[in-house]
């Protein structure tokens, strides 16, 4: 019984010990993004020195092509995604190339969400396909409230370590 005791502590205390170095990120960029192509710079005002950074969505999905990453001392690392970021998500760590960096602005390359756009072949008031009113009011006003959590405008945070 002690035994068990004291494996179920050390378990716990290891995850705690895990756990921890996750809270080392700092915010070091916000964005808001419409979900049309765009770039957006953002000027890191942190002099903080970073080894590695990500990239997270908030309200709304993100198509994130790509970021360039430019030091104060010049330099620049383009690092090509290519994915989607639903909300509440983060891309991989990116580690930044050489020792600990200090990052100077950071471009992020987005790209177009086709299947979130209004662009639908019929209207909302009168389906043409069916070629008559919805049935339920209800289900309409719900597609309506929901078409309109997804034009929400994404906001993308920075965090780097």
């Amino acid at each position: 019984m002690r035994r068990a005791l004291i494996a179920t502590i050390a378990a716990i205390a290891s995850t705690v010990a895990v756990a921890a170095p996750a809270m080392a990120w700092d915010v070091i960029g916000v964005t808001r993004v419409d979900g049309r192509t765009d770039r957006d710079v953002i000027d890191v005002d942190h002099y903080g020195r970073f080894h590695r950074l990500a990239i997270c969505a908030d309200r709304a999905p993100v198509r994130l092509d790509g970021i360039e990453i430019t030091f104060r001392n010049g330099r620049q690392q383009r690092v090509d995604l290519g994915t989607v970021l639903e909300p509440g998500s983060c891309t991989r760590a990116i580690d930044l190339r050489g020792r600990s960096r200090r990052i100077d602005s950071i471009e992020l390359a987005f790209g177009r969400l086709g299947h979130h756009r209004r662009d639908r072949d019929h209207d909302h008031w009168y389906d043409r396909d069916a070629h008559a009113w919805p049935s339920n009011w209800n289900n309409w006003y719900d597609d309506r409230r929901s078409e309109r959590r997804h034009h929400r405008r994404a906001i993308v945070k920075i965090i780097a370590e």
